[in-house]
């Protein structure tokens, strides 16, 4: 069988070799012009702009008001318990505080200023949202700042309102801790598991059933993750929930496990229910509710595979419809591959 002679097309940016010889030689070889290309590329996709700051002011403040509430139910909830308190008690109030955790979580994010910035709250879910290409990669770095800033603020003005009753013995600052006898590994395993369900629930509705309620589903998960591991690992499922006060209360013999493991669990999450869709669907699109935002994160023009009608023809339109009125023409969906310089339409906020 006659071998092919190799080919190189060569230009001002690369030199590009095709046939067998791109085993040995390199499939691409950049020069600094491309380079330089690729620099600037990269950075126009994580500077934020100016909507992206605003946002992460927005992020502060809920972050802030969302932790000043938690800490405030744990300060009447937790911290006027008696020291001799009965376990069942303790998870009677544990599971009552957790559950009216989750109902402010509902209220901040069917808020205005939630439906704006997203409402994440939680740099776990932030990065889930990253990982899953609902949250621009421009917008990560901002809202985990603005998050751990609401953390340690939160805490400041919860003990400017509540006072020393915030620091006792009790409350500790409403620092989250596990169950005596429970280390690091059980933490960890308990916080990556419990982002890592909540995040599929969330990416699962937000792909399958965009018309059902998420945010009275994701605050009823929360809810129940707190009042099922509260009294055995603390519950925190919130790197920001557990920041602030440890800094202030000075328990931070487990806050790696906290800060680091609901991030992982939910990152890993996402992009498995990711790969999961397209490998489902073959379908990398976006929900039906939602508008076409940020024209930059969506893919250009091509011929769309399904013009000859075929067996997934219909579900093709209908899940384009929403660019129905958007004079740029896009590229069909259909077996888009997972690639990250590709994301899917957000909304403004990029996770509900």
């Amino acid at each position: 069988m006659r071998r092919s002679k190799p080919r190189m097309i060569s230009g001002p940016t690369a030199l590009i070799i095709f046939g067998p010889a791109a085993k040995t030689e390199g499939m691409v070889l950049v020069n600094a012009r491309s380079g330089e290309v690729a620099a600037r590329i990269l950075h126009s996709r994580l500077r934020p702009d100016r909507e992206d700051m605003g946002m992460a002011l927005g992020e502060l403040g809920l972050t802030t008001a969302f932790m000043f509430a938690v800490f405030t139910l744990v300060r009447w909830g937790w911290g006027t318990m008696g020291a001799g308190a009965a376990p069942a008690e303790r998870w009677v109030r544990c599971a009552i505080v957790s559950m009216l955790v989750g109902l402010v979580i509902v209220g901040f994010v069917v808020s205005r200023p939630g439906r704006w910035t997203g409402a994440h709250m939680n740099p776990a879910i932030t990065v889930a949202m990253f990982s899953y290409g609902r949250t621009p990669a421009r917008r990560v770095l901002p809202y985990l700042a603005a998050q751990t800033a609401g953390s340690i603020a939160a805490t400041i003005l919860a003990r400017l309102a509540w006072g020393r009753a915030m620091s006792d013995h009790t409350t500790r600052w409403a620092v989250v801790q596990p169950a005596p006898g429970r280390g690091g590994t059980s933490v960890a395993v308990v916080e990556a598991a419990s982002l890592a369900i909540i995040v599929a629930v969330m990416c699962w509705v937000l792909e399958h059933r965009p018309a059902w309620p998420l945010p009275w589903i994701v605050g009823l998960l929360f809810g129940l993750q707190g009042a099922i591991f509260g009294t055995f690992t603390g519950g925190s499922a919130n790197p920001a929930r557990q920041l602030g006060p440890a800094l202030f209360s000075g328990q931070t013999h487990l806050l790696a496990a906290y800060l680091i493991a609901p991030v992982v669990g939910g990152a890993l999450s996402a992009l498995a229910v990711r790969r999961a869709d397209i490998a489902t669907t073959g379908l990398w699109s976006c929900p039906r509710a939602e508008s076409c935002t940020d024209r930059a994160a969506l893919p250009m023009k091509a011929p769309c595979s399904h013009a000859d009608g075929g067996k997934d023809a219909g579900s093709h339109r209908r899940r384009l419809s929403c660019h129905a009125n958007d004079p740029q023409p896009y590229r069909c969906l259909a077996r888009l591959r997972d690639r990250r310089s590709r994301q899917r339409p957000y909304r403004s906020g990029g996770s509900w």
